[in-house]
C-alpha cells in the first residue's frame, strides 16, 4: 500500500482516476484515525503521570 501511495503522490489530482482518488482518500483518512488515537494514548499517559506525581507544596 505504501508504494501504491508513493505512486498515486506523484501524480497530480486531475490526472488521478476516480479508483485512484478513492483509495488516497480511504488512505488518507485511516492515516487520520491512527494519528488520532495516537494523540490520545499519549494525553492518557500524561493524565496517568499527573495523577502518579506526589503534588509538591513548597
Amino acid at each position: 500500500m505504501k508504494k501504491q501511495n508513493q505512486e498515486l503522490n506523484d501524480k497530480s489530482i486531475n490526472e488521478m482516476t476516480i479508483e485512484e482518488l478513492r483509495d488516497e482518500l480511504e488512505y488518507r483518512r485511516t492515516e487520520v484515525a491512527v494519528l488520532k488515537k495516537l494523540e490520545a494514548l499519549d494525553e492518557m499517559k500524561r493524565q496517568q503521570t499527573k495523577k502518579k506525581r506526589p503534588s509538591s507544596k513548597g
